[in-house]
């Protein structure tokens, strides 16, 4: 008997996440700059409580959603540097491969 695949850990997709991730990070947080300076001019501009009911919502509706978005990406990008980093997970692959070895997979 004999499993249908193997898994493999390519260092190099990690290596491409890791930067991609850390390319999509410095984009959002580029747009949240952005988002927060047009959202403080529109409500410098409206010198009303209208004004004041937009920074609000602004802040309620989207700001609070994109530091969330930060949030997750940093965490993503914090696991894949510790997977790089350290093998974090060569443990799994190496108990995986006994696994196969006790029951007799070759």
């Amino acid at each position: 008997m004999k499993l249908d695949c193997d898994i493999v850990l390519d260092e190099g997709a990690f290596k491409g996440a890791s930067s991609e991730m850390a390319e999509l990070k410095a984009r959002a947080q580029r747009l949240k700059e952005r988002l927060e300076a047009m959202y403080r001019e529109l409500e410098g501009a409206l010198q009303t409580p209208a004004g004041e009911a937009v920074g609000l919502a602004a802040a309620d509706a989207l700001m609070s959603p994109m530091d969330d978005l930060l949030l997750a990406i940093q965490h993503i990008s914090d696991d894949l540097t510790e997977v790089i980093g350290t093998g974090r997970y060569k443990g799994v692959f190496i108990k995986y491969g006994q696994l196969n070895d006790s029951i007799g997979f070759d």
